[in-house]
């Protein structure tokens, strides 16, 4: 009987995980060509989400659209289109169109937004990891509200840009990469300090500009009573609400929902199907470390390999979690291309892409080994 091996990689840092997942089973493959290797890359909510989308399905039309960027300069953003439950629904990723460690404006992704509900999408998926802003989605507001860019960013907004989802019964669901709220110390400001390499000065002063507009926006739009309190819902400190930015905590006032983007793609690629049918699923991250324990790719993917049944490996540049941490989401082996910190990773997309590839032949005569015939 013919082994069956699902490949749903997360990207590998500048490697896209389509890229990825090619290279894969291709290593598996050129180990054990009676393999049957099916690959379902995934996404974590960043750019690549457009690209594991439009693979799943023959039926998702992708296209481009010219929005503004923070610096002046117009920004390129890629969307994927599709009838989902006789909903057209579209997924895009958000992108500042500012180069990294300077925070931008999220008025791109809410233009984007606005001419994809013109172009008839009754329901919007915005992935917010790797964004690149850092202003609580007031510039995302505006632009659903029609506001000049250069004007100051307003609450009052907010009541336009409402009124526009309303109008038209439009759906937006934001897919987060992590779980963080908008303020605090595990708020947007305090992790641009590692992903944006903002100082702790101008990370105090994002966080107060941003306490500031949680406050007005709640006048303008509070969230619903808490039942057994009575109080307004706190947008603000919601799961997920300080992704991108805090553009989650924007787009949870309008009314989306905010889910972690690995369960949201998961369930675009149809991963579920994958698995059933499938002996064997092999997933993989650049660095396999505590951050990916939770709201992750590898972490979405062991938790349904584990309810189907099926045994799951991760495929990693590095390995730095131990066999618990591996056995608890749900995974038999991890493996890296390099096994110390010490050791540096290939930096080139190539290089990444080769080792990847080489690393899944390794793994492939372990995990479905060839057998001699006799004679052969």
């Amino acid at each position: 009987m013919t082994a069956r091996v699902v490949i749903a990689p997360d990207r590998w840092g500048p490697v896209s995980s389509p890229q990825i997942a090619e290279a894969m089973a291709r290593g598996w493959r050129a180990r054990n060509p009676s393999v049957d290797v099916r690959v379902c890359p995934q996404s974590n909510g960043d750019a690549g989400l457009v690209d594991a989308v439009a693979g799943a399905d023959p039926a998702v039309t992708t296209g481009v659209l010219e929005v503004p960027g923070s610096t002046g300069s117009p920004v390129l953003v890629p969307y994927a289109q599709v009838e989902d439950e006789g909903l057209p629904t579209a997924y895009l990723a958000m992108d500042s169109g500012t180069p990294p460690g300077k925070p931008g404006s999220s008025y791109g992704t809410g233009h984007a937004i606005g001419k994809l509900i013109a172009a008839g999408a009754r329901r919007v998926v915005i992935g917010l990891a790797d964004s690149g802003t850092l202003d609580g989605g007031s510039g995302l507001i505006a632009a659903l509200a029609g506001a000049d860019p250069h004007e100051p960013p307003g609450a009052g907004n907010a009541v336009a840009a409402r009124d526009l989802l309303r109008s038209r019964d439009v759906r937006l669901i934001a897919a987060y990469d992590t779980s963080i709220p908008l303020l605090g110390l595990t708020g947007a400001a305090a992790a641009a300090q590692d992903t944006l390499g903002l100082d702790p000065y101008a990370a105090q002063e994002a966080e107060s500009r941003m306490s500031r507009w949680a406050r007005e926006l709640a006048q303008v739009l509070p969230g619903r009573a808490d039942l057994l309190t009575g109080k307004p819902h706190r947008h603000d400190r919601a799961a997920g609400s300080g992704a991108g930015g805090g553009a989650g905590f924007a787009l949870a006032s309008l009314g989306a929902e905010l889910r972690p983007a690995a369960e949201v793609v998961a369930e675009a690629t149809g991963l579920a199907d994958a698995l059933a049918a499938g002996d064997l699923v092999v997933t993989g991250t650049l660095v396999f470390d505590w951050r990916q324990l939770t709201d992750s790719v590898v972490s979405q993917v062991g938790a349904r390999a584990l309810s189907a049944a099926r045994p799951a490996l991760i495929l990693a540049g590095r390995v730095d979690v131990g066999r618990r941490e591996l056995m608890s989401l749900g995974f038999s082996g991890g493996y890296g291309v390099v096994q110390t910190p010490r050791t540096p990773l290939p930096a080139a997309p190539a290089q990444l892409v080769a080792a990847a590839e080489h690393l899944a032949r390794r793994v492939a005569g372990t995990w479905t080994p060839t057998h001699s015939t006799p004679g052969g």
